[in-house]
């Protein structure tokens, strides 16, 4: 089966555009609150001139700083990042319970009739996104539409074999991927982020030590390398980036053993069962977190 033949739930979809639009425009407005910081520290190296009765790169300076406390109340009245949060948690929750659909395990084992199975799927999804406080629209997507496709049906209905391939090839060889890809991205982030942060620290310390040798007596750049390293380490605290390749990799590892075990040792309806079960119990570990983050970020 080609991928792009999979069909996911409408809650899945709409839950993934909520989850982009607020992303989006939560790092927009952290990006403005930081790089308005950045600007009033850097208009703040201007010298004062006493022959001038207002020193206008102060009140510059300080416009910027208001504006980033403005940008910080704007985006906690909004709360972009908790619906960042909760829709991912919901999109990941959806699709994991696809799967088990679409497998026919768990709840939607074969045992089950082709009804049963669809009003337990339902039934699910209503418990979830009462659960996540989800309202009827997500950011203006409607959650109304198909929730169960024809593929998600055929496919409960195919033979044991081809359920497995289709579970290991669609499911877990391509959250391997995906987790492979995103913890090599967040290590070289991390360690860019990183070395950027150290090394204005370190040129804050040279032009310490150059002030007081008695060079650049008039300009400091000391508080504006200041005020860029810590925007470069809270940026790092707020995407994640080492926690997030500890995390993936260790993912990649766990779920590498149980393509290991698909691919050799399913007999039957119970071994897909246990496989399916902890191979969505390995890729919810991340998206189990992602309402809890949402209220401490």
């Amino acid at each position: 089966m080609d991928d792009n033949k999979l069909v996911y739930p409408t809650t899945f979809k709409n839950a993934e555009l909520a989850s982009a639009f607020h992303q989006r425009r939560y790092i927009q407005l952290k990006k403005l609150e930081y790089g308005t910081i950045i600007l009033a520290s850097f208009i703040a190296i201007f010298p004062f001139n006493s022959t001038i009765d207002l020193h206008w790169p102060s009140l510059f300076s300080g416009l910027s700083l208001l504006v980033a406390v403005i940008v910080l109340f704007i985006e906690k009245s909004l709360e972009h990042h908790k619906g960042w949060y909760k829709s991912r948690a919901l999109a990941e929750a959806v699709k994991a319970e696809s799967w088990k659909f679409r497998c026919g395990c768990g709840y939607y084992s074969k045992n089950k009739s082709e009804g049963d199975a669809i009003r337990g799927f339902l039934e699910y999804l209503s418990k979830i996104r009462s659960e996540l406080n989800i309202n009827k629209s997500i950011a203006g997507h409607s959650t109304s539409g198909d929730e169960i496709s024809q593929e998600m049906k055929d496919s409960r209905n195919m033979s044991l074999e081809k359920r497995v391939a289709l579970y290991k090839s669609f499911r877990v060889d391509d959250q391997i991927q995906w987790y492979s890809n995103k913890a090599n991205t967040a290590v070289v982030k991390y360690r860019n982020y990183f070395i950027g942060a150290i090394s204005c620290l370190l040129l804050g310390v040279i032009f310490a030590i150059a002030q007081f040798l008695g060079q650049l007596a008039q300009i400091s750049f000391v508080g504006f390398l200041s005020a860029i390293a810590l925007t470069l380490f809270g940026w790092m605290q707020i995407r994640r980036y080492e926690t997030l390749s500890i995390t993936y990799t260790n993912v990649v590892t766990e779920l590498r053993s149980i393509a290991q075990v698909l691919a050799d040792t399913i007999q039957s309806e119970q071994d897909l069962d246990i496989s399916v079960r902890d191979a969505e119990l390995v890729i919810s570990k991340e998206h189990t977190i992602w309402v809890t983050k949402g209220e401490v970020v």
